[in-house]
């Protein structure tokens, strides 16, 4: 009886141990959907400009970060982008700020803006043919994706999924209550959707660029 009590309390002790450790060690970053003001809202209107906006917080330190863009055709991928870079003051270890994306309804043009809390960078735009977003779906708490390169030369990374855009559909949409880009593909795709773009953060810490070649997790 002595021995099984014990057991029992080792077994106790180590899961208390153990499954903090793994809650730590799970790096989330968040991303925040945001309200636009009606006031802004009414200026992007005269552009013909939809925008998506989202406060950030990454899981930790980096000292840079490039916003990716990736086009889904019938839940495959059919194409990256690169978007905008962000650099972060590393005296004051920020890790925060807005970023936003912007829809140019006639140029099918996809715009991004992203700040560090302090300055706004440049914004960066790629063409999107093929492809109308009907609304956003935010991964407000988001676990790193894990990917392998893609080709030689390519680099093993991870990224953030940040927000996915999905494109015209059929059917009424039900986003999941925690979403990951798996989820969010697979409502789009459920919905009758064929086109969806999912934008992911990749933080540099060494400030290097992993090109286009690393491969889809999925």
């Amino acid at each position: 009886m002595k021995n099984k009590l014990a057991a029992c309390l080792a077994v106790f002790v180590l899961t208390l141990l153990v499954i903090p450790a793994a809650v730590r060690g799970q790096e989330v970053s968040h991303f925040k959907r945001v309200d636009i003001p009606l006031n802004e809202r009414r200026v992007s209107e005269l552009g013909r400009v939809w925008e998506f906006r989202c406060e950030y917080e990454l899981a930790k330190f980096t000292q840079g970060a490039l916003l990716v863009a990736e086009l889904y055709r019938d839940g495959k991928c059919a194409g990256r982008f690169h978007l905008s870079r962000i650099k972060f003051d590393e005296s004051r270890q920020t890790r925060s700020g807005t970023l936003s994306l912007g829809w140019q309804r006639d140029t099918h043009n996809l715009i991004s803006v992203i700040d560090n809390g302090v300055s706004v960078w440049p914004s960066t735009s790629v063409h999107l043919e093929a492809f109308e977003p009907l609304d956003a779906c935010y991964f407000t708490d988001s676990p790193p994706e894990k990917r392998k390169a893609g080709r030689r030369g390519g680099m093993d990374c991870e990224l953030y999924p940040v927000m996915g855009l999905c494109g015209q559909r059929s059917l009424k949409i039900k986003y999941p209550e925690k979403p990951d880009a798996g989820s969010f593909l697979k409502a789009c795709r459920e919905a009758g959707a064929k086109t969806a773009v999912i934008i992911y953060l990749y933080p540099s810490p060494m400030d290097e660029d992993p090109g286009l070649g690393f491969a889809d997790g999925r």
